[in-house]
């Protein structure tokens, strides 16, 4: 079963199903290819949900979507309704093979003005009358014929057969040339989901009727699925090439569209076509960094704070938000645009506007020391209580509420957004992780070690948990089904305390070590001593792929990390300022929380 909420979409003539996966921040709106439904996104989305809102379609003619397209243009230019229902400013789009058009199209025709395109093994490379004539052979009897055997397009089958026919489909997908490679569970649900119930028949979509129309393009339409179209996109592109794809035959001419305009990149990925289901870990990586992007090129704040720092290569500004007494501690970006932070020492939450403006909101205990926050995938922001031991959350208009942990004495530390739509925290002082549903229903998960300490944890890119173990001096893994991996570190007492992802990997600090460590998704770990190893490096955030900042605590500064390793400080204006979180903000600048009474703002 896909991982996510069942929508619908109004367009036009009626609505489109689609899946909102969850996750906070910049909308990514997901378009399947032909055949496919968006079920097929399902991995990518659960790598996404930290860092953006990914939201999938079934277009017309495929999936649960019942309407059917009754022209050419039509299952393109509901993109632009789709984003017009969700209220979505310049989302990022995402297309694959059809799905690449139909992103390109909208946009094209002034539908949609995406932040950035996202063309995954989808360009349209011949001339226009090229382009006709190839359509023209895709409407043949001959062609259809070919659709039926290889996919059975427009079959209609019973409850057993279908069973049989997802079951084999499944069976077979490890020597199948396009789902090879692709997780065998996702194969099952993309499967199902192209079955339409029907009265007592199932139907598979889409039917070749379909594609018959889709494909009847317009001799003299404005905008056409050749080469040409490429010249009306002002937006940031990217192209994603699979080297067993489509097109990589004609690699030369999807670079020369790449090449043709500033703004766009091309990616060769080591795939066959159906890259969303078989390198989704990669694929995601390429569109968080879009996201990343789009909030570097957004407006900056107006905050008046201090002046920057002179002679480096960032700017460093210092906001006082509260006294000492308050103790900003933790920081996220919320879905709101707003930066929030907790107060551990008075027991608060607060909320910092771009322009300046603080709101805080008491909890029902001063003494429950609020210490991470994170956005959830239900819109609201969610913390741990370390010393009442309770998960608390808090909505954008500020209403609190609170959870026990079952476990007494537990002391939730970290927290994050897990794939599964459920909150994940770490339990320092029982050796436990720990799962909280929307609701407040909490399972638990024993550690296979004692005094471990767990501290920071994070969404990885392979669908899993990851979490630090200080004591234990080891990285952890947990699967949503619960099952644990541990890592021991190779330095000795290295104290690993904050953990993020990059998409491809998980970053980590060592406070007692002074180092910043890597860690692949299957276990290999790589460790960077900082120029200081005295600086008690705290916690990291991920920018991009290879591209993180964290906060030295007992240096009072700023870290940068690249993939390589090279590691530059920028030390902050006030003296032992006791820097903590940090966050990648909704302005696309680094914002971190410094204890004595501020906010920092680094802007790269």
């Amino acid at each position: 079963m896909v991982i996510g909420t069942e929508i619908e979409l109004p367009v036009a003539d009626g609505v489109l199903s689609g899946v909102d996966f969850g996750g906070h921040g910049a909308g990514v709106l997901l378009v399947h290819g032909s055949g496919h439904n968006a079920a097929a996104w399902g991995d990518v989305a659960s790598r996404l949900v930290s860092g953006c809102h990914p939201i999938a379609i079934d277009l017309r003619g495929h999936g649960q979507t019942r309407l059917d397209s009754t022209g050419p243009e039509q299952y393109w230019r509901d993109i632009g309704g789709v984003v017009t229902a969700l209220g979505w400013d310049r989302p990022v789009l995402v297309g694959h093979s059809t799905g690449g058009y139909a992103v390109t199209a909208a946009t094209a025709s002034g539908l949609v003005e995406p932040a950035a395109l996202c063309v995954v093994d989808g360009v349209v490379l011949d001339d226009r009358n090229g382009s006709l004539a190839e359509h023209a052979a895709v409407r043949t009897t001959e062609a259809a014929d070919r659709l039926r055997a290889m996919f059975r397009y427009g079959w209609e089958t019973d409850d057993d057969q279908m069973r049989a026919h997802v079951e084999r489909c499944v069976r077979e997908a490890g020597e199948d040339w396009l789902n090879a490679g692709a997780r065998r569970e996702l194969v099952e649900e993309v499967t199902r989901r192209s079955f339409l119930r029907r009265g007592d028949l199932w139907v598979r979509r889409p039917a070749i009727e379909e594609i018959m129309t889709v494909t009847a393009v317009e001799p003299d339409a404005e905008v056409l699925p050749s080469v040409e179209v490429y010249d009306r996109l002002t937006c940031p592109t990217t192209i994603v090439l699979a080297e067993d794809g489509f097109h990589a035959s004609r690699r030369d001419e999807v670079r020369a569209v790449a090449d043709a305009a500033p703004g766009r990149r091309l990616i060769e990925i080591s795939s066959n076509h159906n890259v969303p289901m078989t390198r989704p870990a990669d694929l995601a990586a390429i569109i968080l960094d879009l996201v990343r992007d789009r909030l570097r090129h957004r407006s900056g704040t107006s905050i008046d704070p201090t002046p920057p720092l002179q002679g480096v290569a960032v700017a460093v500004r210092e906001i006082s938000v509260a006294d000492k007494s308050a103790g900003p501690y933790g920081i996220t970006a919320g879905p709101d645009g707003a930066l929030w932070l907790t107060f551990t020492h008075s027991g608060r939450i607060a909320r910092l506007t771009l322009d300046g403006e603080l709101n805080e909101y008491p909890l029902e205990s001063s003494g429950c020391r609020p210490a991470v926050i994170t956005p959830g995938p239900d819109g609201a922001l969610w913390f741990t209580r370390s010393q009442d031991h309770r998960i608390g959350r808090i909505t954008a208009d500020g209403e609190t509420e609170s959870f026990p942990v079952p476990t007494p004495g537990s002391g939730p530390f970290g927290i994050t957004a897990g794939p599964d739509g459920a909150m994940w925290f770490t339990e320092m002082n029982t050796d436990r992780i720990g799962r909280i549903t929307r609701t407040g229903e909490i399972t638990e998960f024993v550690l296979p070690c004692t005094g471990a300490y767990p501290s920071a944890i994070t969404a990885g890119p392979d669908g899993a948990l990851w979490f630090t173990l200080n004591q234990a001096n080891a990285i952890g893994r947990i699967t949503v089904h619960g099952d644990i991996v541990i890592h021991p570190l190779p330095t000795p007492g290295a104290a690993p305390v904050g953990i993020t992802s990059d998409g491809a990997a998980l970053w980590f600090v060592e406070i007692a070590a002074g180092r910043i460590g890597r860690i692949s998704v299957d276990g290999a770990i790589e460790e960077f001593p900082l120029p200081d190893r005295t600086a008690r490096p705290h916690a990291i955030v991920a920018a991009s792929t290879g591209d993180c900042w964290f906060t030295e605590w007992g240096a009072n500064s700023i870290g940068h990390i690249t993939g390589s390793g090279e590691i530059t400080e920028y030390s902050l204006p006030s003296p032992s300022s006791e820097p903590h979180g940090i966050t990648l903000g909704p302005d696309g600048a680094l914002w971190a929380a410094l204890e004595t009474g501020g906010v920092a703002r680094i802007e790269p």
